[in-house]
């Protein structure tokens, strides 16, 4: 019990450790402009999720119709 706490604080203060060092060296980290390379647009976004709705539309029409034929013949 007593190595809870102690295990607590050290990795409080391994955590504390890590955050210096970040701020000494933001160089290690992306920069924005790199990671604002692959971000998408709003109007990109809602390409993406209109094209899926269509699938997804699609598809459930042709499950319909399967399961239409499969009830009716069978």
């Amino acid at each position: 019990m007593n190595d809870e706490p102690q295990s607590e604080a050290s990795s409080r203060a391994e955590f504390r450790a890590q955050q210096k060092k970040a701020k000494r060296h933001p160089e290690q980290h992306p920069k924005q402009s790199d990671q604002n390379q692959f971000a998408l647009t709003r109007d990109e976004k809602i390409a993406r999720l209109k094209k899926r709705l269509n699938w997804a539309i699609l598809i459930v029409i042709l499950l319909i119709v399967l399961v239409y034929l499969v009830l009716f013949f069978l």
